[in-house]
């Protein structure tokens, strides 16, 4: 699955040691490129499509 998404322009690296793979897309292309790797997984897989937090770090103080 990482060699064939990579074959098709799909940024995609293996996430720790695995079995995951991450893939960075524009926000515009998640849902062809899930159907992309929907078609071409393996049996049992699935996808999660979390997006990122883009509020970035919060200093929170404790008064107590």
């Amino acid at each position: 699955l990482h060699a064939a998404l990579r074959e098709r322009g799909v940024a995609t690296a293996l996430s720790g040691a695995g079995p995951s793979l991450v893939c960075l897309v524009d926000a515009g292309a998640v849902d062809d490129t899930a159907a992309l790797a929907r078609s071409l997984m393996p049996d049992g897989w699935s996808i999660l499509t979390p997006g990122w937090d883009t509020g970035g770090a919060v200093l929170v103080q404790d008064h107590g």
